[in-house]
């Protein structure tokens, strides 16, 4: 089956993510790859489901300053 001659809805886009709010002043549209040990990984999953935000909210919010780091002595 061909696509050819068929007109997109200007809604289609919109429909693939329906109600995903928008938190910030600005949409998000920046990505980034990672790659991470599987230990790592566990770690910042645990830690975005400790205070109840995905990994890219918890990354946004690092990035923006509103969550604060502190960095162990070992």
């Amino acid at each position: 089956m061909s696509n050819q001659g068929r007109v997109m809805n200007p809604r289609s886009l919109k429909n693939l993510r329906p109600n995903i709010p928008q938190i910030h002043d600005e949409p998000k549209t920046a990505r980034i790859n990672t790659a991470l040990t599987p230990t790592g990984k566990q770690g910042v999953l645990k830690l975005a489901e400790q205070y109840n935000l995905s990994l890219s909210e918890l990354i946004e919010q690092i990035g923006r300053g509103e969550f604060e780091l502190v960095r162990k002595v070992s």
